[in-house]
This record gives C-alpha cells, sequence and structure tokens, in this order.
C-alpha cells in the first residue's frame, strides 16, 4: 500500500516521457519540465483535466502534462479576438460552428463540441503538440529532418514553424560539437541567446577560422540534404496560416539558416529555380507580413528586420506595402523597443544599399523620428551604464548603423542624440564587463570607430568630450591583444586615422604600439578583400607603420602576395558587368555616375578592389621595399590580366596609373615585372577605351603618368587606331579642363610642356578653356598661403620647414615653367596667333605678381628644364 504513490508517479513520468521525448544533457542545457513550451509561447494555461493522482503537488503537475496532452496551454487572444468569439457565440449559440483558426492564425475554441485542432477543448490537437515536442526536442538536424521527411504531410503551421526554428539552432550546436571535438580550442564559455547584427556568431573561445570551417562543413551538408527542400515547401504552403510571431520566427530562421549556416539557397537548385523559389516565397511572407505586422509586438518587428537583412534575397522582394506595414509598426512600437531591438532594427535598415533603397525609404519622418526618440531614451546621458556585453554591443550597432542612414541621423541630431550616443559610446569604453576586460571588444570597437569617421556630427561632438577620444583609444589598446578578427581589425585601423587627420587626435605610445603588432599579427587571416584597408591604414598612419617589425612588414608582404595570387578571371566577372550595363545604358559620363560611390561585396577581389590595393601598397614605403621579385611579378599578372578584360573602370585605369607613377623612384624590381607580363598595352587600351567616362581629375592624372613613365607613352603612340590616342586624349582634356582645381590645371599646363605630341593635337577651343582655367585661380597660384592650402588639400607632405616653403611657390613655378616649356615648342608656331597671345598674357600676369624671389625660382626651373 505504501509503494502506490510511487508506482501512480512512475506512471505519470512515463506518459510524461511518451508526451515530451527527453534530451540528453550533452546535446541541450538543463531544461525546467515545467517552463514554457518554445513552440507554445504565447499561450496560457487553462484549468487541467481532473486527475486520480494525488500525493505530493509535482506529481499532480506531471498528470496534468500527462493527462491533457498539452500541458494546458492554450493560445493568448487578443481583446479583439475575444471581442469577435463572443460575437460568434451571441450569434450561433454556446453550441455553434467550429471557429478553428481566424485570418490572423489565432486559435479560437469551438463552444461545446470537439475541437477543430483535436479532443481538448482549448487549443491544438494532441498530435501536433506531441509533434511539436518531437521537432523541438530533435537530437541533431538529421533527426530533425528525419521527422520532417516522414511526418511532413501530418503537420500544421505551428509544427512548420519550430522544424526551421529548431533546425538553424541545430545546425550550430551541430557545428560548435565539430569544431570542440576535432581538438580545436575548447569552448571557455556559454553565450545565451540568439547574436546580436554584426556580433560574432561563433563561440567563445573557439578560433574564427575553425568555427566557420565547421559552420560551413554542416551548411554544406544541410544544403544537399535532400530533406531540406521539403521543409521549406511546407514552409512555402503553411506560412497564410502563421500568426504575427510566427511569421516573424519563420522570416529569421530563415535568415540565419542563409547567412550563418550558409546552407541556402539550396545546393541540388538551380540558380533558376532558386530565383523562382524565393520570389514566391517572399510574395506569400509579404502578404502575410502586411496582414500581421499590426499584432507584432516590438521584438517581433525587430527580428522581421534582422531577418530580411541576413537573406538579401528574401528581403528584396518583399512589397512596398509589405515594408510599410513593418515601418509603421515599428513606428507604433517605438517606445516599447529594448536597445538589443533598436539595435537590429536600425542595423537592418542600413545593412545593404538594397535594404536603404527598400526597407529603410519606406519609413515615414515620424517613424524616425520615433525611434531617435526611443534611443534617446534607451540611454540616458545622466544614468545610463551597460549593464553587460549585450548592452555594448547594442550601442556599436546602433551607433554604425545611424551613421549610415542620413534620415535617421537627422532625426538624431533633432532630439541632441548624439550627444546621449557619445556620451554612452565613451561610457561603454571605461568600464569593464564581468569577465574584466575593458570596453568594447574588437569588433563592437571597430563599429564605433567606423561611424566616427564616416559621421561629422558624431565625430564634432567626440571631439567635445573631454577624455572621450582617450577613453576609445585605451579600449583599443587593451582589446588589441584579445581580438584577431582581421576585418574588424582593419575597421579600426582605417578609422583611426580618418580621426586622427580630420580632428588632430593624437597616438600614444601605446596604441602606435598596439596597433603594429596588430596589423602584424592578423596579417596571416586577412582575406584578399580587406588586404587593401589593412595596408591603407598603414600608409596613412605613418607612426604607427614605423612601429612595424621586419618580421611584421614580411607577414604583410606575404598576405599581398596572398590576396594577388588568389586572383582569376572570376573576380572580374563583376567589372564586366559594369561595362555591359554601361554599353546598355549607352550613356556618356554615366559610368561613374552609377559605380562611383558602389561597395564592394564581402570577400569578392574584384578588379577595382585589386588596383585599388596596388595604389595603397604603393603609398606604404616600408610595404614597398618589403615586396620581393615574386610578388611584384603575380601584382603585374594580376594588373594585366584586369587590363586585357577591357572591363577597367576609370578608378582602375586612376589607380594603376598613379601607383605605377608613384614606384618610378623606388621600386625598379615593378617596372621589370611590369615589362616581362606586358602591363602596358593592355593598360593604354584601357585608358583610351574609359575617356569618355573619365572625370577631370582622372584626366589629368592619366595624362600626368603619361608625362612621367615612357612606357605607358610608347603604349599609347601604339595603341591609338586610326585616331591618335594624344590626339583623344587632347579632345577629351579640353573637354574637362573648365573644371579642374588650381592643382590640376597646373599639371594640365605642365602635361602640355612636356609633351608636345600632345600640345600640338589641342584645339583652339581646348586651349582657350585650359588657359582660361588657369587664369581663374591666379590668386591661388601666387598667394603663398593660398598655395599651401592647396598642397595640403592634395594630401602633400608640408610638416617640414623646407617643405612648407617650397609649397608656397610650387604652383608658380610649375605654371610658368610649363608656359615657357609650351613657347619652346617646334610646332609652336601652329598653336595660332590667339593661343599665342594668351599664353604670353598668362606669363604676364603671373610673373606680375610674384616677388623677385620666385621669380628667380621660375626662370631658374625653367633653364634645369630646357637643359
Amino acid at each position: 500500500a505504501r509503494r502506490a504513490p510511487m508506482r501512480r508517479g512512475i506512471e505519470t513520468l512515463r506518459a510524461l516521457l511518451r508526451t515530451a521525448p527527453s534530451t540528453p544533457t550533452h546535446a541541450h542545457p538543463p531544461r525546467n519540465l515545467l517552463a514554457d513550451p518554445p513552440a507554445l509561447r504565447g499561450w496560457r494555461i487553462v484549468a487541467p483535466h481532473p486527475t486520480r493522482v494525488e500525493p505530493g503537488r509535482a506529481i499532480r503537475e506531471l498528470a496534468r502534462w500527462a493527462a491533457t496532452g498539452d500541458g494546458g496551454w492554450t493560445r493568448v487572444g487578443s481583446e479583439r479576438d475575444r471581442a469577435d468569439r463572443d460575437r460568434r457565440r451571441g450569434e450561433t449559440g454556446a453550441n455553434g460552428g467550429p471557429i478553428g483558426r481566424d485570418t490572423r492564425g489565432v486559435y479560437r475554441r469551438r463552444e461545446g463540441g470537439a475541437s477543430s485542432q483535436g479532443s481538448h477543448p482549448s487549443g491544438p490537437s494532441k498530435e501536433h503538440v506531441r509533434l511539436n515536442g518531437d521537432l523541438a526536442h530533435a537530437r541533431g538536424v538529421d533527426a530533425l529532418l528525419a521527422v520532417v521527411d516522414a511526418r511532413g504531410d501530418e503537420m500544421n503551421a505551428v509544427n512548420v514553424a519550430t522544424a526551421v526554428n529548431s533546425l538553424w539552432k541545430q545546425a550550430k550546436r551541430e557545428a560548435r560539437d565539430i569544431a570542440r571535438e576535432e581538438g580545436r580550442d575548447p569552448r571557455q564559455g556559454h553565450r545565451r541567446g540568439d547574436t546580436l547584427p554584426g556580433e560574432s556568431v561563433w563561440p567563445v573561445g573557439l578560433g574564427t577560422q575553425d568555427w566557420e570551417a565547421a559552420r560551413d562543413r554542416v551548411g554544406t551538408k544541410l544544403s544537399h540534404d535532400p530533406r531540406l527542400p521539403k521543409l521549406l515547401r511546407l514552409v512555402r504552403e503553411k506560412v497564410d496560416e502563421l500568426h504575427a510571431r510566427a511569421v516573424s520566427g519563420v522570416m529569421h530562421s530563415l535568415g540565419v539558416l542563409h547567412a550563418d549556416s550558409r546552407a541556402l539557397p539550396v545546393g541540388r537548385w538551380t540558380a533558376r529555380f532558386e530565383k523562382s523559389f524565393t520570389a514566391k516565397l517572399a510574395g506569400a511572407l509579404s502578404s502575410r507580413v502586411e496582414a500581421t505586422a499590426a499584432e507584432m509586438n516590438a521584438q517581433e518587428v525587430a527580428i522581421a528586420y534582422n531577418a530580411c537583412a541576413k537573406y538579401d534575397a528574401l528581403g528584396e522582394r518583399l512589397t512596398p506595402d509589405a515594408w510599410l506595414a513593418l515601418a509603421l509598426a515599428a513606428s507604433k512600437r517605438s517606445s516599447r523597443f529594448t536597445p538589443q531591438g533598436l539595435a537590429m532594427t536600425l542595423n537592418a535598415l542600413s545593412k545593404t544599399p538594397a535594404m536603404e533603397a527598400t526597407a529603410a525609404a519606406a519609413v515615414p519622418q515620424r517613424g524616425w523620428e520615433a525611434l531617435a526618440r526611443a534611443v534617446v531614451s534607451a540611454f540616458p546621458a545622466a544614468t545610463w551604464r551597460p549593464n553587460d556585453d549585450g548592452d555594448m554591443q547594442s550601442v556599436a550597432v546602433i551607433f554604425n548603423a545611424l551613421a549610415k542612414l542620413d534620415h535617421a541621423a537627422l532625426a538624431i541630431a533633432g532630439e541632441d542624440g548624439w550627444r546621449v550616443l557619445v556620451a554612452a559610446a565613451v561610457t561603454c569604453a571605461r568600464t569593464r564587463t564581468a569577465r574584466n576586460e575593458l570596453g568594447f571588444n574588437g569588433q563592437a570597437l571597430a563599429m564605433v570607430l567606423n561611424a566616427f569617421a564616416n559621421c561629422h556630427a558624431a565625430s564634432s561632438e567626440l571631439a567635445t568630450v573631454e577624455g572621450g577620444w582617450s577613453a576609445l583609444r585605451d579600449n583599443f589598446v587593451a582589446a588589441a591583444p584579445r581580438d584577431t578578427r582581421a576585418q574588424g581589425a582593419c575597421m579600426i585601423l582605417n578609422a583611426s586615422w580618418k580621426l586622427i587627420k580630420e580632428h588632430g587626435f593624437e597616438t600614444s605610445a601605446e596604441f602606435r604600439r598596439a596597433a603594429a603588432d596588430f596589423a602584424a599579427r592578423i596579417a596571416d587571416d586577412v582575406p584578399p578583400k580587406t588586404t587593401g584597408l589593412l595596408v591603407n591604414s598603414l600608409a596613412k598612419l605613418k607612426d604607427v607603420a614605423a612601429e612595424v617589425t621586419p618580421e611584421g612588414w614580411r607577414r604583410i608582404a606575404a598576405c599581398v602576395h596572398r590576396a594577388y595570387a588568389s586572383v582569376g578571371d572570376a573576380n572580374f566577372e563583376r567589372d564586366r558587368e559594369k561595362i555591359r550595363d554601361l554599353h546598355r545604358g549607352n550613356e556618356r559620363g554615366s559610368f561613374a555616375e552609377r559605380f562611383g560611390d558602389s561597395g564592394f561585396e564581402v570577400g569578392q577581389f574584384d578588379g577595382d578592389e585589386l588596383t585599388a590595393t596596388f595604389q595603397s601598397v604603393c603609398a606604404c614605403d616600408p610595404l614597398v621595399d618589403a615586396l620581393g621579385d615574386d610578388t611584384w611579378r603575380v601584382i603585374s599578372a594580376a594588373v594585366a590580366d584586369f587590363a586585357r578584360t577591357g572591363a577597367m573602370s576609370p578608378d582602375s585605369v586612376f589607380a594603376t596609373t598613379a601607383s605605377y607613377n608613384a614606384l618610378r623612384k623606388r621600386a625598379p624590381r615593378a617596372f621589370a615585372a611590369a615589362d616581362a607580363c606586358d602591363v602596358w598595352e593592355p593598360l593604354a587600351t584601357c585608358a583610351l577605351s574609359r575617356l569618355d567616362d573619365m572625370n577631370p581629375i582622372f584626366v589629368i592624372q592619366t595624362l600626368d603618368a603619361a608625362k612621367k613613365l615612357p612606357e605607358l607613352r610608347e603604349a599609347l603612340d601604339k595603341v591609338g587606331g586610326s585616331v591618335s590616342g594624344w590626339a583623344r586624349l587632347a579632345e577629351r582634356l579640353g573637354e574637362t579642363a573648365g573644371e579642374l582645381d588650381a592643382v590640376n590645371a597646373v599639371n594640365a599646363i605642365s602635361a602640355l610642356g612636356w609633351m608636345p605630341f600632345l600640345a600640338v593635337e589641342m584645339s583652339d577651343k581646348g586651349w582657350n578653356t585650359v588657359l582660361d582655367r588657369l587664369r581663374t585661380h591666379e590668386t591661388v597660384l601666387t598667394d603663398r598661403r593660398l598655395s599651401l592650402e592647396a598642397a595640403t588639400s592634395h594630401g602633400h607632405d608640408v610638416s617640414g620647414a623646407a617643405a612648407s616653403a617650397a609649397a608656397e611657390t610650387k604652383y608658380a613655378e610649375k605654371s610658368v615653367s610649363g608656359l615657357y616649356l609650351i613657347q619652346s615648342h617646334g610646332g609652336y608656331d601652329s598653336y595660332g596667333k590667339a593661343v599665342r597671345e594668351k599664353i604670353a598674357e598668362c606669363i604676364e600676369r603671373i610673373e606680375g605678381k610674384m616677388d623677385d624671389e620666385t621669380r628667380a625660382k621660375v626662370h631658374k626651373r625653367f633653364e634645369k628644364l630646357s637643359r
């Protein structure tokens, strides 16, 4: 008799285990058996069925779980749902017809009789609840997809949402276990919940490459699993039955499977089929988002936005009405956003140009103002302190997003929000975390500094905060030894030189040493796409470059070699597409307008990026000295291959010619490699083919390179075709000279003086345009202070006394000397009387404003050039 209660308890536990399958402790964290089941969140407890098991409260709770099958949970309806239910009861009576699921996916009870969802009158059927448990607690990706494959026909909308939500979690767990089991770094801590946008998705303690390799392995396997398309088809079929929370959850799951797990698009699908399927799925989700957005809470709105940013192919196909519905919901719920929700929403709106053009464009002005007020209220300047790393991450993500969104930045400025956000960022930089680490982690610091570098209002506010820059600088010194993420490191260095240049922030000795060590340490992991960012930062931060050790430069040189050695024909496909679009448009001068501000896809080392990186390499003197013959050969081979495609943009032509121009006195090995790889003729061909799309500066820089590089001049002589290459260059110079600033007007005169074969091709109209532009800038050329400012604006180093004195008279000397050279041309008489008179007038006017010392320098310079 004494054992009877125990037997009843054992029977109850067995029934419970049949209802909710157990989970091994090594696969999932410990669970509270009576907690809200993940797939049934948003349901409320109703009175349980009577049970014969009486002794002990815990036994009674377990008995209710086993007896009801759904644990006593039922979907919570809104006030409108309950009012609608009461109206239906009044119309049909207590035993009216079945109501089932309404248009918003909310379950309603039948009054009397059997439920449309099963025998239990207040929720889904027992079979669906059990199936939900099987899906939620499946042990691994394979087990989960096995359930989907075997019982997909039985699944309702909630089951499908649970399956998709469980799939990405299981994929992430499997990747973590693979990385850990294969002898890599053991996991040192546990990160709760999902990651913020921009936050690392790899588990704490695992190396970046280790985690990514394991994740890609699991994602590839999942992408080629024949059972995954079945689940995706179920999503498309059931999406019309999802309620608001499930819609955002499904969108989030698809986004993670695409961006983090790399499982979408399905590997077995053709590109055409994937495009068609994604369009249909996006269409179904668009209508569902439009219908349910008003019922989403703040968290669900943020999750929906974030999902579209992760799965760009899905987000780009959402309709304007769906974006408007989400925008209105975000505006309405703005006061209830947490810092994390604000971070997710704003990050999504600024994630890609496509998101800015669709999602951000749909936000009304009052929506931006509401979000700005929410940001300000989330971080009260006087009292706010970060509670954990998540709060710091939210500040970083919000900062980064606002710096990209013009309307949001204006709204923030209207609420005095920059002062609040800068104070929050500085507070984070000074705060020690629970792990006793100072300030932001490396990735968050990179986002904050990048936002400061790109937003003048924020950086100006930082300059007024006492100790603000030093706090961020000290944060970097503390974070550098523990952070090894290459892209974030390059962003930090790139943003630092911009802030130092714009606001005169000082670098400490600790900062310089930490940055130099950081650059050398990450060089082994820097991808080709980010190599230019690293090298350009070191070229700008000369005091940091001076701290890099010879071994550090060797590693950075090896990084450059790997980047260019990886180049193949596929890298230039995006450049070819630009040229095809240009030819289809057939608009003269449209290239720079269409592509000048376009970004590069992460991980893609295309032709424009290749040549921009080359330009950064040539600007970094210690790196030029560290590069070996093999590296110069792979660089030249990559440049030559790109030029032969005929797809060089004006930017690429400019970057390449400027790079070789900078190397002409410092790296003879680079020119030997260029000759061996036959760079010059393809480069000259590209320069002439892109002339109509070149802006005035690019035209002048191409002429300046031709003036100084005999190899390029010879190539231009050969590739002109029926119309001389010099004639085409002269024509384009005359067309664009009217927009030249003082420095480039002087460069144009110098190029014409040095290259008679160019000058002889100039028309009278072209001469008049160039000479009139030079006269416009007479004041700048003859005023020492203005000349010094012009030199500084063009990036010339005028820090020393000698350099400063030379810059004060440089442009006056160079312009008059160029005019004297033109007068000395053998065919000068053929230039026309009006042109000759205007040249003489320019000489007289400029010399007349010179002092005797400068005039003497001019004649000495001309005599030297004549010899």
